[in-house]
């Protein structure tokens, strides 16, 4: 099972607050929305899009994309796949 990272997480939730004009709670609600998208895309083999890595724009790379509304605007949140974290699962 992938899960974001709390880097990416933690980035992303700096994101929705400098672009909102919403309340905490609103923009909580927003970051939750958006990683719950990102993480089932990564979980369930949702189309994968691929990019320039920006390190090494020679190299490509690949992750899971989500368009979503932040505050009324249209924003295109793309998580690489180095942003996720393998989980075990216990049985």
């Amino acid at each position: 099972m992938k899960r974001l990272k709390p880097s990416f997480v933690s980035a992303l939730a700096n994101f929705i607050d400098a672009h909102s004009r919403q309340d905490a709670i609103e923009n909580e609600t927003t970051l939750k929305l958006i990683v719950n998208e990102l993480e089932y895309a990564a979980n369930h083999s949702v189309s994968m899009v691929i990019f320039p890595d920006q390190r090494n724009p020679s190299v490509f790379t690949g992750g899971y994309r989500y368009e979503g509304r932040i505050d009324g605007e249209i924003y295109n949140v793309v998580a690489s796949i180095d942003d996720y974290e393998d989980l075990e699962v216990q049985i």
